[in-house]
């Protein structure tokens, strides 16, 4: 938390706004820190809200969801994925995880 603060104060975003790209990566920091699903969702959700085709925000979005247990929330989330890139850095793994989700 301290270094995602210290990452808007330097970045100079705050809570209300904010580039999405920053705010992105406030969720990737949070992601690979562990058992941050939740937190790292919110920040994707805002990274979506400012930018909506913003498409990696929407796969790990995608991937919090799962975490949490939201299975259809995930599934529209890697469904957008793919409608905005279908042949993306995740696509592959996206279908997947959309194939196991609907059978």
């Amino acid at each position: 938390a301290k270094m995602g603060s210290k990452a808007n104060e330097l970045l100079g975003t705050s809570a209300t706004g904010g580039d999405p790209a920053a705010i992105y990566n406030q969720g990737i920091i949070l992601w690979n820190a562990g058992g941050k699903a939740a937190e790292a969702k919110a920040q994707f959700e805002r990274a979506i809200k400012l930018d909506p085709k913003m498409a990696d925000a929407h796969y790990w979005l995608g991937m919090c969801n799962i975490n949490l247990g939201q299975l259809p929330d995930a599934a529209k989330n890697f469904e957008e994925y793919l409608k905005l890139a279908p042949s993306g850095q995740y696509a592959e793994m996206a279908k997947g995880i959309l194939k196991s989700i609907k059978g």
